[in-house]
């Protein structure tokens, strides 16, 4: 949980903007604690502001997205991602394990 209060204090109390790594590591954290419902708020800023959406074609962020929504037994969020990474991404999808590890 500690992770997850640095992270908020780089966007509140510093002001400044987290990078992509800064997202896949809170991402791993959330994951740890069960923070199933701020990984949900910050995953959907991700796709909701413009400067953070190519984070999502950030393999850490996938990953780690992926390990994140199969431990909540959000198996629905984790084929969305890994369909995406399919269609979208197709040399990940073929040459990534990371991704296909994560998927198992």
């Amino acid at each position: 949980k500690h992770c997850v209060q640095l992270f908020d204090d780089i966007e509140r109390v510093y002001r400044l903007r987290p990078s992509v790594i800064s997202f896949a590591v809170m991402l791993k954290a959330c994951t740890q604690c069960t923070m199933y419902h701020y990984a949900q708020h910050k995953h959907q800023q991700m796709k909701d502001d413009p400067a953070m959406q190519s984070f999502l074609s950030d393999q850490m962020v996938q990953v780690n997205l992926i390990h994140l929504y199969g431990k909540c037994a959000s198996i629905a969020e984790c084929e969305a991602i890994f369909e995406h990474i399919r269609c979208h991404e197709r040399r990940k999808y073929l040459r990534e394990i990371a991704v296909w590890n994560a998927m198992m």
